[in-house]
């Protein structure tokens, strides 16, 4: 067999299998029970584990020419997050927060400071056998009348690589989180 046909195989099996794990993500997370599919292990200690004991954590600081209470009431009620059909939220109601997607997740509120930081455990996500646990912590200050500054971490825990020290890789995600979490403010 020429080595092109080969080629052409390899990358219609590698399409194939990229189109089934998209389709099985979809499934995972549609309708109600999507987001709350499968349950998570949460932190004993939520500020212990955003800042040392998760596997992997990102930290993520800008600016948003926004008033301090529009920034807020986005933080708390969402979106914070637009990233196409991939993780859009989240919905709020009462202490939950609801992402939608093809990774779709649930995380509660355990935290919050009058109109300055929130911070939220995941309770459950659509992904299998992946995530053990995350945590989220968002936080805004006033840089003038007219804008602020937003913080952002979102520490995970990995189900069966958590004992790696994965934290080094976060500054490749560091752009990435920045960029959508600005297209959303």
């Amino acid at each position: 067999m020429p080595t092109s046909t080969i080629v052409i195989i390899a990358v219609a099996v590698a399409a194939a299998a990229a189109l089934i794990g998209l389709l099985t993500l979809g499934a995972l997370s549609a309708g109600e029970k999507g987001p709350r599919r499968f349950s998570l292990s949460p932190p004993v200690d939520t500020a212990r584990f955003i800042d040392i004991d998760a596997a992997w954590a990102a930290t993520v600081e800008f600016e948003v020419r926004r008033s301090v209470d529009v920034v807020w009431q986005q933080m708390l009620d969402g979106p914070i997050v637009a990233l196409g059909p991939v993780i859009n939220g989240p919905t709020t109601v009462g202490v939950t927060r609801t992402y939608h997607g093809i990774i779709a997740a649930t995380a509660d509120v355990v935290d919050q400071s009058a109109r300055s930081s929130v911070t939220t455990v995941g309770s459950a996500i659509s992904i299998p056998v992946v995530v053990k646990s995350f945590a989220e912590r968002l936080a805004v200050a006033p840089v003038n009348e007219s804008s602020s500054r937003v913080t952002y971490t979102l520490a995970v825990q990995p189900r069966f690589i958590g004992f790696l020290p994965l934290r080094w890789t976060a500054v490749f995600a560091r752009p990435v989180i920045k960029f959508v979490m600005k297209m959303a403010f």
